[in-house]
């Protein structure tokens, strides 16, 4: 039943957006694999490739087609944030011409895939493992473990490559940093997003003609209105995100040891100017 899936869909996907914009992203992907059971069940039972052979159920067959392409189409939008390269294949692939990411996830709107849209050359999004490959590594690998010489030898070489490719990691040139642009700003206004635990929505003031708002998950550990006239770093350059139906433009910068250390705010004990930026 069409409305049944539609429904679900909904349902789903406003509980995807919650679940995301509280940083539950185990429970969204959750939420995102029971679409896909639901369909993959739902093409199970229909069996298209028999309707294809039976030229009085191609109504019923286009049916399921579609519902099931449309359901991509969603999935696509709400996954892209996890798997952009693939997601845009598969939209790609579907017959559209843009990124999912240039679609707000809260206003999908079930039956927007055009009727007629030609499905575009199908290819492999996650390519097959490679079986005899997989099996001759695992066949070297017990050939090392039978000669402990070769095998200590081999992980002295690795850990050190490891090491070398680490500290090579570390390491950004001086144009990777430029690319980052840091300002001063000052926040003219903080306030709790609703129906949103861990967001506040914030104006900060950073030497533009009008403030930028910027969202942040800092509920937990601040109290918006004593935020308000503090000097903060801003990442200015950062592309514009929507969270909650609110569009965020920057990001404001915080430091902790690991997720379970309580952010804190960079900021300045010395005045500096709106809008000044960090070399």
């Amino acid at each position: 039943d069409e409305q049944e899936i539609v429904t679900i869909l909904e349902y789903a996907r406003n509980e995807f957006i919650r679940r995301f914009d509280n940083f539950e992203f185990s429970q969204a992907l959750e939420t995102a694999w029971g679409i896909i059971a639901r369909i993959d069940k739902m093409i199970t039972d229909s069996k298209p490739w028999e309707l294809a052979k039976n030229p009085q159920q191609a109504e019923t067959l286009n049916a399921i087609l579609y519902r099931a392409v449309e359901t991509i189409r969603w999935l696509s939008v709400l996954l892209y944030p996890v798997l952009p390269e693939a997601t845009c294949k598969i939209y790609r692939q579907i017959g559209f011409d843009i990124e999912p990411s240039r679609v707000n996830p809260e206003e999908l709107r079930w039956g927007e895939t055009p009727e007629g849209m030609r499905i575009q050359k199908v290819e492999p999004i996650f390519p097959r493992v490679d079986k005899s490959k997989i099996m001759s590594e695992i066949e070297n690998s017990k050939i090392q473990v039978a000669n402990p010489e070769i095998a200590e030898k081999q992980e002295t070489e690795e850990e050190n490559q490891r090491k070398t490719d680490k500290t090579v990691e570390e390491y950004i040139s001086i144009d990777d940093f430029l690319k980052v642009e840091l300002r001063v700003g000052e926040i003219k206004v903080a306030e709790r997003v609703p129906n949103a635990d861990k967001l506040l929505r914030f104006e900060v003031d950073i030497g533009e003609e009008r403030p930028r708002q910027i969202l942040a998950g800092l509920a937990q550990y601040y109290e918006p209105e004593k935020l308000i006239g503090r000097k903060v770093v801003v990442v200015a350059n950062l592309k514009p995100r929507k969270m909650r139906g609110l569009e965020s433009q920057g990001m404001i910068c915080a430091a902790s040891l690991d997720e379970n250390d309580i952010p804190a705010i960079a900021t300045f004990i010395e005045e500096v100017k709106n809008g000044a930026r960090l070399k």
